[in-house]
């Protein structure tokens, strides 16, 4: 049986001396597996073989490390793969859907409260 995994990692930067935010990011892995247990173990090891770190400025000891946190969810796939297949869907309250569609560099609104 075919899954989709969410998998959440979270990129944190050392050296600069400066605490900066977090970056989070969602990755959808597909994933072959018997049932949602293994698949969701399954998924948890491809997502660790993910993690990685690079230098983010000239000085090499500011680092960006990207860390795998968890699987959020496992979801069967209904029905073959094929053009058009759902592969992943969720419902949403208004807060995320407002948040999934305000722009990644969109920083505005939030100063203007």
């Amino acid at each position: 049986m075919w899954y989709t995994a969410s998998a959440f990692f979270k990129a944190q930067q050392t050296g600069s001396g400066q605490e900066a935010a977090p970056l989070w990011e969602e990755v959808l892995l597909l994933v072959e597996a018997p049932d949602d247990e293994a698949a969701a173990s399954q998924a948890a090891e491809l997502a660790r073989r993910r993690e990685h770190q690079y230098t983010v400025s000239p000085r090499a000891s500011d680092v960006l490390r990207w860390a795998f946190v968890k699987i959020e969810r496992v979801q069967m796939i209904e029905g073959p793969l094929a053009d058009g297949a759902e592969i992943f869907s969720r419902f949403l309250r208004t807060a995320e859907a407002e948040s999934l569609l305000k722009p990644f560099d969109d920083d505005t609104h939030d100063k203007k409260a």
